[in-house]
């Protein structure tokens, strides 16, 4: 077994690597390897052995029949070395016969046998380094075990390796006490998933649902590789609902009921009222162990034994155990459980808990908990929680029949879908029946097939996204569910952001047409604010300028995840991006972020996360756009995406068009520009075109900048304010001063509306431009975006004003906006644009700082937790954003200390910086 097969376990064979390296050196290396069963101790120490084969491998493995009988573990070593026994002492070689039940006479003290053990092992190694490791020791029985511990004691300058393997209920803790212990955890969530995924096929699994099993099993493989096996492939794909608590492999489930029978009978049954009770809430579990008779001291020998702890919540040490009692139980105790635990929630008003476990025992149809589901369901959605929404809306419609469970599945493959959740909402949708969906309904179907096919890239994937949803928009209309047929409109306009200019069979004056006969014109709400504030502007109509002011502080102070405002905040977005107001355009996206980390799905945070870098790259926001696309990858690698999908690779390429790190290659470019345009994403066209052009300008290569922009201009209708500043530079390098004028002059046009800081410093930056005498206007860019957080433009204005000082002499002047920009350039890594401005410098006589060193390469997920740390966020608020556990962020943590050469957080955020 080879490292890379051994899945998520490189700092524990890093570990035994250091062990190994220790015994080869000459310095004996002893410890005891503590995991549950099934946890892949045995599978490790094979893959050790497998990478370090220069020793003499010796295995004792612990049998249960044999645990009562004296020496037998030893025996066995014994009878594997016997031919070695010639070359020990007289003394030592009787020890070990006698005791081993192979010659007669009176057995020695364990002391003495122990030596002899000892002299084994040490002549042993005099020819090869011996790694000696003891499986199962607590099966192995007590007189061996006290032998193989002295042994390991005593060891100290032998090239030896001693491992003793057991769980952590098991026997011979006094023997191993004090020995150092490594404790074997389970894999993280998403080696879990790569190990199911590996066993059912990339396809066969969907990705939320084997996250769950990860979770539910705490990441043990056995358990992950017998719940692979053992579950139904409609389970797997999440079109049936997994059992609560998810069931135990058959393997392990012996091996915890064993620990448990031994317990009273009124603490099994306190345990069964525990292992329903998802929640862990000690109020409920408390009131129905009241109602089922239990002693108040219930839980005590289950405490005792270590199985759960008990404090406001009950824990119990490995999910696995939660699992194992809850299988061990018959249908009729679980069934008694349940309805106590119900009737206990709702004494305790714990509505949505009283419901689920009414559910969990519930048997055919049953409309009424099918309208409870749907409720509590709703409530779910409502607070941003699409992955329980989703559950409870499966659940529901098993209890109804026809129009009602169609409805309910068509609504879980919405949830599903927002969750991130895109193999179980495509499982889902085969399971519902079209002939009982209204023709409102059946549209929704048709756009959430659509939209299951996204991440395939099929061609023109993006292209009619938005004409979907309004027709979807006009049928639910249509059918009187108004607030989802403004939903539709806002998911519309997120579409032509994607399609941009490759957006087919609809326009952005009919989305905003359908928007302004959608809304009350009176109504002060999100969806309505923000629909209005697109249509009118779009469609300029009188006021629109102060309906986006009313829409937009709206959504500044009033944040949420909620649906309606994940549906319309894209109307206000788009109207603030069109108007210059980036301000209130990061205000409402950051406050929406915030909400969306805190309560809403990974999947919607990955798409929030990912327009903010679209924007960042836009205004030049090198480094915030850097974090944000590192995040969108680790966000959507959750929900399944590879981190080459086509629509990262052109964020990336958007960032590489302000650094040129590493430059762009043509060839691929063009190609890359080519599959944009196949699957109609205009966005990347114009990401890559853009990046490709912003190079040109750094490069000083006007001929090819206007080739470049030229094709832009073909292909987008209004550019937003920050291409229209390239384009205006790219056109009078070229000296086309019409076309830098009428881009000129649209830009004044928007940039007046609002009048706001930025946009009347990129108003001056674009007059000047042309301006025969431009150094006023170039001040008063630099004045005005001094006050927006736009470093990379900020830059650009010293750097023209600085080219332009010198050609007039005024080499003071100049060098002074040169040094800036280039102060500015470094710091944001703008390799290309570092190095025109050092063009302008050295005719000076002055060097400019050197390019900032590049660090050692981070992966995605290491930037990420790198940026999120470095800014103050403890490990457990970086799993929890990021959806891992804290280990595996301490791991990253420690590699990114180890690439950037730091040893603190406080040096760790001046190093992302």
């Amino acid at each position: 077994m080879t490292r890379t097969q051994l899945l998520g376990r490189a700092e524990d064979l890093a570990w035994t690597g250091a062990l190994c390296a220790s015994a080869t050196s000459g310095r004996s290396a002893v410890a005891v390897l503590e995991g549950d069963a099934g946890m892949g101790k045995t599978a490790l120490i094979a893959a050790a052995l497998a990478e370090h084969d220069n020793f003499e491998a010796i295995a004792i493995t612990g049998v249960e029949a044999e645990f009562e009988l004296p020496f037998a573990a030893l025996q066995r070593l014994v009878l594997a070395y016997r031919d070695m026994l010639d070359r020990l002492s007289e003394t030592h070689r009787t020890a070990l016969l006698v005791a081993s039940g192979l010659a007669d006479g009176v057995i020695a003290d364990r002391l003495a046998i122990g030596v002899a053990l000892l002299a084994l092992v040490t002549t042993l190694s005099a020819a090869r380094p011996v790694f000696l490791w003891v499986d199962d020791s607590q099966w192995v029985d007590e007189e061996s075990l006290g032998v193989f511990a002295f042994v390991g004691r005593r060891l100290l300058a032998d090239p030896v390796v001693m491992i003793y393997c057991r769980r952590p209920d098991g026997a011979g803790r006094d023997h191993l006490a004090g020995l150092p212990t490594r404790t074997l955890a389970g894999l993280d969530v998403a080696t879990s998933i790569t190990l199911l995924r590996s066993m059912r096929g990339e396809h066969g699994i969907e990705r939320a649902i084997a996250a769950q099993i990860a979770v539910a099993t705490g990441g043990n493989p056995l358990a992950l590789r017998d719940l692979g096996d053992e579950l139904t492939q409609r389970q797997l794909e999440g079109v049936a609902l997994l059992p609560e608590p998810v069931p135990l492999g058959t393997h392990l489930q012996a091996n915890y009921l064993r620990l448990v029978r031994r317990l009273p009978e009124h603490c099994q049954r306190w345990l069964l009222l525990a292992a329903a009770e998802a929640d862990g809430n000690l109020r409920t579990v408390s009131a129905a162990a009241e109602l089922a008779g239990l002693p108040r001291d219930a839980s005590t020998p289950a405490e005792l034994a270590e199985l759960v702890t008990v404090a406001d919540r009950i824990v119990f040490r490995h999910p696995l155990i939660r699992s194992a009692i809850y299988a061990g139980g018959t249908a009729e105790q679980r069934r008694d459980t349940h309805l106590r635990l119900s009737r206990a929630s709702t004494e305790l008003d714990l509505e949505q808990r009283a419901l689920l476990h009414r559910a969990a025992v519930a048997d055919g149809i049953d409309d009424e908990l099918a309208d409870l589901l749907e409720n509590a369901a709703a409530a779910s959605g409502q607070r941003g929680d699409f992955a329980t929404r989703t559950r409870l809306l499966l659940r529901a419609a098993q209890a109804c029949t026809g129009e009602r469970r169609a409805r309910r599945l068509l609504a879980a493959v919405q949830s599903a879908m927002f969750s991130g959740a895109i193999q179980q909402a495509r499982a889902v949708m085969d399971e519902i029946d079209e002939r009982f969906l209204g023709e409102d309904r059946r549209a929704e179907l048709t756009v959430l097939r659509a939209e299951g096919r996204l991440p395939a890239l099929e061609p023109g994937a993006f292209g009619a996204r938005a004409t979907a949803l309004v027709r979807l928009a006009e049928a639910l209309d249509t059918a009187g569910r108004h607030a989802d047929a403004v939903g539709a409109v806002g998911m519309g306009i997120r579409g032509t952001w994607l399609s941009a200019h490759l957006t087919v069979g609809t326009t952005t004056s009919d989305l905003a047409e359908v928007a302004l006969r959608l809304v009350d014109a009176d109504a002060v709400n999100a969806p309505a604010l923000s629909m209005r504030a697109y249509g009118e502007f779009i469609l300029n109509r009188p006021g629109a300028a102060d309906t986006y002011r009313a829409a937009a502080q709206y959504f500044l102070e009033h944040p949420s995840a909620a649906l309606p405002y994940l549906y319309s905040y894209s109307g206000v977005v788009d109207v603030a991006g069109t108007l210059i107001d980036d301000a209130s355009r990061d205000g409402i996206l950051a406050g929406i972020e915030q909400c969306a980390r805190r309560d809403s799905s990974g999947f919607l945070l990955a798409n929030i996360v990912s327009f903010r870098a679209h924007f960042d790259i836009q205004a030049g926001r090198v480094a915030q756009a850097r974090a944000r696309v590192a995040e969108t990858v680790v966000l959507l690698g959750a929900s399944g995406y590879p981190e080459d999908h086509l629509t990262l690779r052109a964020l990336r390429a958007g960032i590489r068009g302000w650094t040129a790190a590493p430059a762009l290659d043509s060839k691929q470019t063009a190609a890359e520009i080519e599959e944009c345009r196949d699957t109609a994403f205009g966005a990347g066209v114009e990401l890559w075109q853009r990046a490709e052009l912003l190079e040109q300008l750094a490069a000083g290569s006007p001929a090819d900048a206007w080739d470049t922009a030229r094709a832009l201009l073909t292909v987008i209708g209004e550019p937003n304010a920050w291409l229209a500043i390239d384009l205006i530079e790219a056109a009078v390098h070229a000296e086309e001063f019409a076309i830098a004028t009428e881009l000129g002059d649209r830009l004044e046009h928007r940039s007046r509306v609002l009048d706001t800081p930025l946009g009347a410093g990129l108003r001056a930056l674009a007059r000047a431009a042309a301006a025969n005498e431009p150094e006023a206007l170039y001040r008063t860019a630099i004045e005005r975006l001094a006050h927006a957080d736009t470093p990379m433009y900020a830059a650009r204005a010293h750097l023209r004003l600085g080219e332009w000082l010198r050609r007039q002499r005024r080499r003071t002047d100049a060098a002074t906006h040169l040094e800036q920009a280039a102060a500015i350039f470094t710091a944001q890594g703008a390799t290309s644009w570092s190095a025109r401005t050092a063009r302008e410098l050295a005719p000076l006589g002055i060097a400019s700082a050197p390019p900032r060193t590049q660090r050692t390469a981070l992966t995605a997920q290491e930037e990420t937790i790198a940026n999120l740390a470095g800014r103050g966020a403890t490990n457990q608020e970086i799993a929890d954003q990021l959806f891992l556990s804290a280990s595996t962020v301490d791991y990253h943590l420690r590699k990114v200390f180890r690439k950037l050469d730091v040893t603190s957080r406080r040096q760790l955020a001046a190093a992302m910086e």
